[in-house]
């Protein structure tokens, strides 16, 4: 039998999921203009109310492609940076965004960028993610990196990551977001007949994963989205269940580092990456490229300089064992980062 206070909360979880069910549904019964209202006037009041000589403030992601599902789509906000700023200030405008995001929760995360050092890191960015953000886009000056299998995977696999919960709740309300991902892959099939992330994972494991690993991503993932990780320590727990380290490794690298570090398995672990074949290899290399990139973003807005460094060290000795791709223009793109940062720091 569970303790009293386990069933209140249950019921609490409960009565709230209903509720927002309860306004989901409200929603999907008004005009799509009036349902884009709230967005609209809450993007305008937080432009306003953390704008700056010398910041430009857009959107991306669903609004920005007319992709929303109202009451569910976050608002994501890109800042640009024509010219340096004071870290003072750029602190005061991370400090109001997060109060204006206090009260209201639909925004979402902000990337923020100066433009001088955009140029330095784009090679990284994966270009599918990239589109989703077409007035950065349209700042870069440099050539985008074409699609490969590579860089779909490393873009489909974090968006399932980030729309897991979603997927398994409300998935009728993300077809049409994930309509738009496959057409992005060039899949040619229509979501229609997919009722649930099972089905969902399972066509992708047909259409893209089976390139690489015959059905140890999908299980990896499968299990990952029933693992529960809200108790203590619950990546380390399920890094401890998981049967084939190699897809953890492909799929969740950060995660991975983390867990295995904790469990003492690191080492052995990276024995793992120097077996990669040529694709795995370019896949681990991806994801990195990916994780570099999104650092870079978030640099101005969350990260403490020693966390960094020691992030970025475990990422260089797993690199270290990455044999038939070269990595030393990314391991380089690290080195930039921790200096861009320490300048910032010092300021």
């Amino acid at each position: 039998m569970l303790p009293k206070n386990t069933v209140k909360s249950l019921n609490n979880m409960t009565l709230r999921s209903r509720l927002f069910n309860f306004v989901l549904k409200i929603f999907s019964l008004l005009p799509s203009a009036l349902t884009l209202l709230p967005y609209l006037l809450l993007a305008s009041l937080t432009r306003f109310l953390i704008k700056q000589k010398q910041l430009q403030i857009w959107l991306r992601n669903s609004l920005k492609e007319k992709n929303i599902v109202p009451g569910l789509s976050d608002l994501d906000f890109t800042l640009y940076l024509a010219g340096p700023l004071m870290k003072q200030e750029n602190k005061r405008i991370v400090k109001r965004y997060n109060l204006i995001h206090k009260f209201f929760p639909l925004l979402g995360e902000i990337n923020f960028y100066q433009a001088d050092e955009v140029t330095l890191f784009s090679s990284l960015a994966n270009p599918l993610e990239l589109k989703r953000d077409p007035d950065l886009l349209e700042k870069i000056s440099t050539p985008v990196r074409d699609q490969t299998l590579q860089s779909d995977l490393v873009f489909i696999i974090h968006i399932l990551f980030s729309d897991f919960d979603n997927l398994k709740k409300r998935f009728s309300l993300r077809r049409k977001k994930w309509q738009r991902h496959l057409e992005r892959l060039s899949i040619p099939l229509s979501l229609e007949s997919i009722h649930s992330i099972e089905d969902l994972l399972e066509l992708f494991d047909r259409e893209l994963f089976d390139k690489v690993s015959r059905n140890e991503f999908k299980r990896f993932l499968i299990r990952y989205q029933q693992f529960n990780f809200k108790a203590a320590n619950s990546m380390n727990r399920f890094y401890e269940g998981v049967i084939h380290v190699k897809s953890f490794i492909l799929l969740a690298p950060s995660k991975w580092i983390g867990a295995s570090l904790d469990s003492g398995e690191f080492e052995m672990d990276c024995e793992l990456i120097r077996n990669f074949s040529e694709l795995e290899q370019k896949i681990y290399v991806e994801q990195i490229n990916w994780e570099i990139w999104g650092l870079f973003s978030q640099y101005r807005v969350t990260m403490e300089e020693l966390d960094l460094h020691i992030h970025l060290g475990n990422l260089k000795k797993t690199l270290d064992c990455i044999k038939d791709v070269d990595t030393s223009s990314l391991q380089e793109k690290m080195d930039q980062l921790v200096s861009l940062q320490e300048k910032y720091y010092r300021q």
